[in-house]
């Protein structure tokens, strides 16, 4: 693996405030009754940390939903959860989209674990119109390690979306939602 230092490039990556600690304390107990046992498992270790919504990847966690496509999301994760490992397993989970792919999904992680960097992707997560299930919506991959642009662009290609910044030890794609 070539190792290349960079200057972040935030292009097209929204950068948001992130929630302070009590209103994180506020928005879990709110949350928690809602999700599915299955769901909560998953989130509970990320809900001691809002989402960081600056360029450090290293610290993973929980926040409200600031998306405006008109689906019912109650909140993200960003979290080094295998989606596309998990989502067919849970019978109180499902996909609400099917881009990227579950083939994209595994194909983007697995080429980073190759790569020797950590991958984690940050998911929308709402109830079904039915109630039955929770969607899971992948937004963003992310990974802590360094990768060179040439491995960045690869990893976008087989992610299906396009990357949203390099740093000298960070890298992120969006979805292109």
């Amino acid at each position: 693996m070539k190792i290349t230092t960079m200057t972040p490039q935030l292009t097209g990556l929204d950068l948001r405030p992130e929630l302070s600690r009590e209103d994180l304390c506020t928005f879990v107990e709110r949350m928690r009754p809602e999700l599915p046992d299955e769901l909560w498992r998953l989130v509970e270790p990320y809900t001691e940390t809002p989402r960081n919504w600056s360029t450090n990847t290293e610290v993973y966690g929980f926040a409200t939903v600031d998306d405006g496509d008109g689906r019912p999301w109650r909140c993200e994760l960003h979290a080094p959860i295998p989606w596309h490992d998990v989502v067919d397993t849970a019978p109180s989970l499902r996909w609400a989209d099917e881009r990227p792919t579950v083939e994209q999904l595994r194909g983007a992680w697995t080429a980073l674990e190759n790569l020797g960097a950590r991958p984690a992707f940050a998911a929308n997560l709402g109830p079904s119109e039915s109630g039955d299930a929770w969607l899971v919506q992948v937004v963003l991959l992310s990974t802590i390690g360094s990768i060179c642009v040439e491995e960045a662009r690869e990893v976008g290609r087989l992610f299906g979306g396009r990357v949203g910044g390099i740093a000298d030890h960070w890298a992120c794609w969006r979805t292109g939602r």
